[in-house]
């Protein structure tokens, strides 16, 4: 019986060697759980992340719009140079350098 309990003995030391392993990786994994389940405290619910994209892209459109009322101001202003350009040019009786 002496052999047999040696046995026993053994394999229990074994298993509370790994249960203690198993133990530990529990301890560490409710470490890890207690960290995400922090994190996905301060992420925003689903419906405040569209309004944030929302307000992002309306802001982004007006900056677009803004940038092409003053592109467009500009070209008229170019256009407006033109046309006086030409007509001095008309009459004085310059020619045109840039026509053939």
């Amino acid at each position: 019986m002496n052999g047999d309990n040696k046995k026993i003995l053994e394999a229990m030391e074994r298993i509370e060697t790994g249960q203690k392993a198993m133990q530990a990786d529990i301890s560490g994994l409710k470490s890890d759980v207690s960290h995400i389940h922090t994190a996905l405290k301060v992420l925003p619910a689903r419906g405040e992340v569209e309004e944030i994209v929302e307000t992002a892209v309306n802001a982004a459109k007006n900056e677009l719009r803004a940038d092409i009322l003053n592109v467009d101001a500009k070209v008229t202003k170019l256009q407006k140079l033109e046309r006086r350009l030409t007509n001095l040019e008309d009459h004085a009786g310059l020619p045109n350098p840039n026509k053939n």
